[in-house]
């Protein structure tokens, strides 16, 4: 069974290709006095032909000139032409639509068109109109996502800005706190034990100083630390002569404006009053 499937699919095979086909087409046509003998047998035509059988007259007749040559040509020019025939009629066939379709608008001008193409018109402005109702919704959308990312990252920057402005004055606040700057200037101290004492401030530099303005004792201003009205700091002698140990001095102050501090000094109540340069002379 499956080598007479074989057989058969080959035979299709060949019978399918088109030049084969064509040359069979194309024998039967040229000789076609064979198939109707074939169909009609007739033995009285036979002998009027010279022919006692009908496989004398097939004989007969394949021995003419050109049964085999003229089908095998009709053939190729067939199988070769026949696909440039088809583009040819294609062709044709797409002008004259185009130029149907041209003069029927032509003679549509002005003038009223079928209801068919009416409605296929009407259907395709729908389509149109739905398509840019949907390219609207979509541009509202990005618009409307556009402007709330545009809202919250001004909020955040306004944010960030406000942190930053944070930020500058909690750092110029610190500064401060640890600016000795603040006290530059003369200044004269009081105790219970001193009057007048003539005291000159820069930066972290304290000197104590003589009647002629020259300093006896230079002290190192250390552990400076200011908070609203209260001052802190601790003095170091720069340069100890009779001690080993440098001496410290803790002042612990309160403002009473920006040229009055009281308070204690290492446990003793003292004033200092800053005073310009011509009332320290």
């Amino acid at each position: 069974m499956e080598k007479v499937l074989e057989v058969y699919n080959n035979i299709k095979d060949r019978l399918s290709n088109p030049f084969v086909f064509s040359f069979i087409c194309s024998w039967l046509v040229y000789n076609w006095r064979i198939p109707v003998a074939l169909i009609r047998y007739d033995k009285s035509q036979f002998s009027g032909c010279g022919c006692h059988t009908i496989f004398d007259f097939i004989s007969f007749e394949l021995a003419k000139t050109n049964s085999f040559l003229f089908p095998l040509f009709f053939a190729f020019v067939y199988s070769l032409g026949i696909p440039y025939v088809k583009n040819f009629f294609r062709i044709v066939s797409a002008c004259a639509q185009k130029w149907g379709e041209s003069e029927e608008i032509k003679a549509l001008d002005g003038g009223k068109i079928g209801i068919n193409k009416y409605l296929k018109l009407r259907e395709e402005y729908k389509e149109a109109i739905k398509k840019l109702e949907d390219v609207d919704k979509e541009e509202k959308k990005y618009l409307t996502e556009k402007g709330k990312l545009l809202t919250d990252f001004n909020g955040v920057r306004e944010e960030l800005n406000q942190k930053i402005k944070e930020n500058g004055d909690l750092r110029d606040s610190l500064a401060r706190t640890f600016d000795s700057s603040i006290l530059n200037g003369n200044w004269l101290y009081n105790s219970s034990g001193k009057l007048n004492q003539k005291i000159k401030i820069n930066n972290s530099s304290y000197s104590v100083l003589d009647n002629n303005g020259f300093p006896t004792i230079v002290y190192e201003m250390k552990h400076f630390f200011i908070k609203s009205d209260y001052i802190f700091f601790v003095l170091f002698e720069e340069e100890p002569t009779f001690r080993d140990n440098p001496m410290s001095i803790i002042h612990n102050l309160r403002r009473n404006n920006d040229d009055s501090l009281v308070g204690m000094l290492n446990g003793e109540e003292i004033s200092l009053r800053r005073v310009s340069e011509v009332n320290f002379k």
